[in-house]
C-alpha cells in the first residue's frame, strides 16, 4: 500500500488532481495501443524463436537416450548370461525406438526453423527492425495487422502472411493476441469499444491509488489483502504515464518548443482520444491510424493514406 501510494503522489506531483482522473484515463489509454502494438511484435518473435528452442531441446533429449541405449548395448553385448541377452534385446529395441524418435526430432527442428525464418525474412522485409529487435516503424507493422487493400504492395503481403505464420508456430497466448489485434483493427467500433474499456479500467485503478492513498497517509492503514497486485498496478501506470510524457518531451525539445504544462498534455491527449473515438464510430477502416503520431505533440495521427 505504501508503494501504491507513492506512485500515487508521483501522478500527483504532475498537477494531476482527483477529480481529473478520467483525463489522464483516457490520455492511458491511448498510449496503450502504441505501447500493446509494440509488445506483440516482440511477443510473436519471441515465442517464434522459443518454438524453435523447444525442438531443438527436444532433438537434444533423444540425442542423449540414443547415446545412453549406445553405451547400455556396448556393456551387454558379448556376455553369454541369459539374463544380459535379454536386457541386450530391451537395450537393442530401445535403441532403435530412440533412433526413430531422433530422425523424427531432427525432421520437426529443420521443418520449424526453415519455416520461422523465412517468416522473419518476409516480415523484416518490409518492418524492419534494429540490432537489438526494436521496430524502426511502427506503423509498417500497423499495416501488417491491417486488413489487406489493393494498393498493398508485394512485401506488405508477404509480411501480412508471414506473421500468420509465426503466430501459428508460436500458438498459446502470441497466437491469441495476433488474432485479437487483427480482429480489432479490421472493424472500427471494435477497436473504439476496446480504447473505451481500457479508459474504464485505468479509471478504476486510479480511484483506487486515490483510496489507498488516503488510507497509507491519512488513516495510517499499510496492508490489504491485495496489495502485491495494487503496487504493480501502480507502478505500471507511473511507468506508462513516464512513457508518453518523455515521448512528448523530446518532441518538443528536438523542435526547440517550449515545453507544455504537464496537465495541458493529459488534457491534449485526453481529447484526441475523444475525437478518436467519434473517428471510428464512423470510420469505414483503420488505416487512416497514425500510431507513430498516436501520443505526439501536434501529431497528424489520422491522416495516413
Amino acid at each position: 500500500m505504501m508503494s501504491a501510494a507513492l506512485a500515487w503522489s508521483a501522478l500527483e506531483s504532475t498537477g494531476l488532481k482527483a477529480r481529473n482522473l478520467e483525463t489522464l484515463a483516457k490520455a492511458c489509454a491511448l498510449q496503450t495501443t502504441r505501447q500493446q502494438l509494440i509488445s506483440l511484435h516482440w511477443i510473436i518473435t519471441q515465442a517464434a524463436n522459443a518454438k524453435i528452442d523447444h525442438f531443438r531441446r527436444r532433438m537434444a533429449e533423444f540425442e542423449g537416450k540414443v547415446r545412453t541405449h549406445e553405451r547400455a548395448v556396448g556393456r551387454f553385448e558379448g556376455n553369454e548370461a541369459s539374463w544380459a541377452e535379454m536386457a541386450l534385446r530391451r537395450q537393442r529395441d530401445s535403441l532403435k525406438g530412440a533412433r526413430v524418435n531422433l530422425i523424427h526430432a531432427e525432421s520437426q527442428r529443420a521443418a520449424a526453423e526453415a519455416e520461422i525464418s523465412a517468416g522473419f525474412g518476409a516480415l523484416e522485409r518490409h518492418v524492419s527492425v534494429t540490432g537489438s529487435g526494436h521496430i524502426v516503424s511502427l506503423n509498417a507493422w500497423l499495416d501488417v495487422l491491417l486488413p489487406q487493400r489493393q494498393s498493398d504492395s508485394s512485401t506488405l503481403i508477404a509480411a501480412r502472411k508471414a506473421v500468420l505464420g509465426l503466430g501459428k508456430h508460436s500458438g498459446g497466448i502470441a497466437e491469441d493476441l495476433l488474432g485479437m489485434w487483427i480482429g480489432r483493427l479490421a472493424v472500427p467500433t471494435r477497436y473504439a469499444d476496446w480504447l473505451q474499456e481500457q479508459q474504464h479500467i485505468y479509471h478504476g485503478i486510479l480511484e483506487w491509488l486515490y483510496v489507498t492513498r488516503n488510507q497509507v497517509f491519512h488513516r495510517g492503514k499499510f496492508s490489504n489483502p491485495a496489495d502485491v497486485l495494487t503496487a504493480h498496478a501502480a507502478r505500471g501506470i507511473v511507468d506508462l504515464v513516464l512513457e508518453f510524457l518523455g515521448n512528448w518531451r523530446a518532441v518538443e525539445n528536438s523542435g526547440n518548443v517550449s515545453g507544455s504544462e504537464i496537465v495541458q498534455i493529459y488534457k491534449l491527449l485526453a481529447d484526441r482520444k475523444d475525437d478518436l473515438d467519434r473517428r471510428l464510430r464512423s470510420a469505414a477502416s483503420c488505416h487512416p491510424l497514425d500510431v507513430a503520431q498516436i501520443s505526439a505533440p501536434n501529431g497528424d495521427w489520422w491522416n495516413r493514406a
